[in-house]
């Protein structure tokens, strides 16, 4: 809709121009939430995104010409998102374990109060 909108204000470049933004922004979405459910914390992922920055430009100029294509069909919206995520999910998920290893780092241990007790197997508070 802003791409529509800009049109008429800026001519046919503010719809171009909003395309690519809206391309960019899905594509990083997308590979924020690939590396998330590939258990990258979220620092990391900021880093990750920044090393991959021309990769994610150039899916985000193909989301660009995929949503200028979509845009003249409503139900062509409808496959935009998912179809933006499908693709983040498969381009990580064919990055190696032990590529996605060197950004992943281990888990904080948490030391306990002294004055808490310690839990017992089977009991918690989400139980």
């Amino acid at each position: 809709m802003a791409g529509i909108v800009s049109s008429f204000v800026f001519g046919p470049l503010g719809f171009v121009v909003s395309q690519m933004g809206l391309g960019h922004i899905a594509a990083l979405d997308a590979a924020d939430l690939a590396l998330a459910m590939r258990q990258v914390p979220g620092s990391q992922r900021a880093e990750v995104m920044k090393n991959r920055s021309k990769d994610i430009a150039l899916a985000g100029l193909g989301g660009a010409i995929v949503s200028s294509v979509l845009s003249f069909t409503l139900v062509g919206w409808i496959f935009f998102i998912p179809s933006m995520f499908t693709g983040g999910a498969l381009w990580i998920g064919s990055w190696s374990e032990d590529e996605l290893e060197q950004y992943r780092k281990p888990p904080l241990k948490v030391k306990r109060h002294k004055s808490l007790p310690a839990e017992k197997p089977g009991e918690g508070s989400n139980e």
